[in-house]
């Protein structure tokens, strides 16, 4: 085997470890600062508050959780993106699947530039309010499509168990979407176990991805 063989398959290993970090990191990212964004917000409510509302106009440390918080997960996520991107050699499905991750990582992005009016719930909406809701929620349909896509690949791109566990997050995030409308006094509730879902699929996908290229090894 030549140096420059030995160096290939470094690289790619080290891509391989960061491609299933990186989903984790965000995750844990997110959560830290919801956490603490909340800490600091009197009378916040986890349950029945967006997550937005840490970030909106007249927010407690709102810059800094847009900023340092959702903007810095997105990343990360974007990150995952790119490096799923590039192993997914040839599985069309599953690329498409981590293009719309990266649509749903943007517009969050977006969102944070663009926030909501002071509790997300004004009766006359500011334009960046009114932008932060649309990237928002489209956003989320875009997350949902990645797994529908994933739930479609075919056989020889991803593993049985990976696409029914993609289906089964899809109807899981479908029906969670329509208690975020029909429900809004546990709006929070539901926008955590949505975006739960989400993360733990991205993470799963990672390994899928990771598996997938061991194999290739």
């Amino acid at each position: 085997m030549t140096s420059s063989s030995v160096n290939a398959d470094v690289s790619k290993q080290r891509s391989i470890s960061l491609l299933t970090l990186l989903p984790v990191v965000s995750l844990g990212w997110l959560v830290i600062a919801i956490l603490l964004a909340g800490a600091a917000y009197p009378g916040y409510s986890h349950l029945t508050q967006f997550m937005s509302e840490l970030g909106a106009t007249g927010a407690p440390h709102g810059i800094y959780v847009n900023m340092a918080g959702f903007l810095v997960a997105e990343l990360l996520v974007l990150g995952f993106v790119v490096l799923a991107f590039g192993r997914l050699q040839g599985a069309v499905l599953l690329r498409a699947s981590v293009l719309m991750i990266a649509v749903y990582a943007l517009l969050i992005i977006v969102a944070s530039f663009f926030t909501c009016d002071f509790q997300c719930r004004p009766e006359s909406p500011t334009l960046s309010h009114s932008t932060h809701m649309a990237s928002a929620a489209l956003a989320y349909l875009s997350a949902l499509f990645a797994v529908l896509l994933a739930a479609l690949s075919p056989s020889q791109h991803s593993s049985r168990a990976f696409r029914l566990y993609s289906l089964l997050t899809w109807l899981a995030c479908s029906v969670v979407m329509g208690y975020l409308i029909s429900e809004p006094q546990w709006i929070g509730f539901w926008q955590r176990v949505y975006e739960l879902l989400i993360y733990t699929w991205m993470i799963v996908f990672a390994f899928q991805v990771q598996r997938k290229t061991d194999a290739q090894l």
